[in-house]
């Protein structure tokens, strides 16, 4: 079993994080993990993985897209091949070869802005990638800073405003396919108790076409509450 895990780091800066990581990836025997919000600067990146203590790990990011690396991917080179097939701001997508069975297959990692209007290249970009990808498997997952329905938030504006359906739109005009996971349901909190408190759903994963490669995948999704 291929195990892909994605995590919302909130800074991977301090070697506190960096060992959370670490022990995190070991202890569950991961493959491939996509690491957001990492906000590493370019000049301090290679000094990171070093810190990891990942030695035989290999890693990409997007941080030339953005001030500070917003998705981190890392891979075991002995388990997969994998490159980068596009990257921006706000995802990273890989092709990726699994080394015992030659099973392949692409992913992309998310980490959405956290405006209505920032997230509009992401809707449009999977809506544009779903059709060259029907004949492969492809999964997507991370921190898409949206929900799909009401159900997804508890406290705060009930109201559902019309941006709030961008992302439906996009998931079933993608044909995609929400994944189960191992993680947290709700996964962002805004750090007030009681009356005042807000917690919302914004880390997801969905396939397209999974099924067809009979791939063995098991997700992990995990996010400290944090506002």
């Amino acid at each position: 079993m291929y195990k892909v895990g994605c995590w919302n780091i909130w800074g991977l800066n301090s070697s506190q994080k960096q060992k959370i990581v670490r022990d995190w990836t070991i202890n569950n025997m991961m493959g491939i993990i996509g690491l957001l919000e990492t906000k590493i600067v370019s000049t301090n990146m290679e000094a990171v993985i070093t810190k990891l203590q990942l030695p035989t790990w290999k890693f990409l990011s997007n941080v030339n897209a953005s001030s500070s690396c917003r998705v981190m991917v890392g891979w075991d080179p002995t388990i997969f091949h994998l490159s980068c097939l596009h990257s921006s701001d706000q995802w990273v997508t890989c092709d990726v070869v699994a080394l015992a069975t030659n099973t392949a297959f692409r992913v992309a990692f998310v980490y959405g802005l956290n405006t209505p209007a920032g997230r509009e290249l992401l809707w449009t970009y999977m809506k544009h990638q779903a059709p060259l990808f029907s004949s492969s498997p492809w999964i997507i997952l991370g921190d898409f800073n949206a929900i799909l329905k009401t159900s997804n938030r508890i406290g705060g504006d009930t109201s559902w405003y019309g941006h709030h359906d961008d992302f439906g739109n996009c998931i079933q005009d993608s044909e995609l396919i929400e994944v189960p996971y191992t993680g947290m349901n709700f996964t962002w909190h805004n750090g007030q108790q009681g009356e005042y408190a807000i917690m919302k759903k914004l880390d997801w994963i969905f396939s397209f076409s999974l099924q067809l490669a009979n791939i063995p995948l098991n997700f992990l999704s995990k996010r400290l509450f944090r506002s």
